[in-house]
């Protein structure tokens, strides 16, 4: 089984575009700590489709804390100058607004979620301290591969 939870902080804004065939897709870089002061932190790309991507894209920006539960996946990719290069990404089921900042480590989950056919809550001019998640489960058909 290939699963996996990471908290960390977003180091991008997200990225969302779509397929020819519609298909909502989310790229963005996700930092968590190396677990040693002196280690840098480590990043990862992850990744949502369908509605997750929507969601995450109205309700996420750069410098939130999260909570991503999903998959890792790994693949060759051929770069333009000819060589390959392995690249491994986090690939998303659920997102949940976390703590910021250094205190990560510390955030859970809140307990409202948005999930698959519920609209996201009016965003409010003013951002709250805490935000409830945005959960929304991709069905297995919205996923290109």
């Amino acid at each position: 089984m290939n699963a996996i939870a990471l908290m960390g902080t977003l180091q991008s804004e997200p990225e969302l575009r779509f397929t020819q065939d519609g298909l909502a897709c989310l790229s963005v870089i996700v930092s968590f700590s190396a677990g040693r002061p002196e280690e840098a932190d480590y990043q990862i790309r992850a990744i949502a489709f369908g509605n997750l991507a929507e969601e995450v894209s109205k309700n996420f920006h750069h410098g939130d804390g999260v909570i991503i539960e999903g998959r890792l996946q790994a693949e060759t990719r051929n770069k333009p100058d000819g060589t390959k290069e392995k690249v491994t990404e986090l690939v998303a089921r659920r997102i949940y607004a976390g703590a910021t900042g250094a205190s990560v480590g510390s955030a859970s989950p809140a307990p409202v979620a948005v999930t698959n056919g519920t609209p996201a809550a009016a965003r409010p001019a003013s951002r709250p301290a805490q935000r409830p998640p945005v959960v929304a489960e991709p069905d297995n058909d919205d996923i290109p591969f």
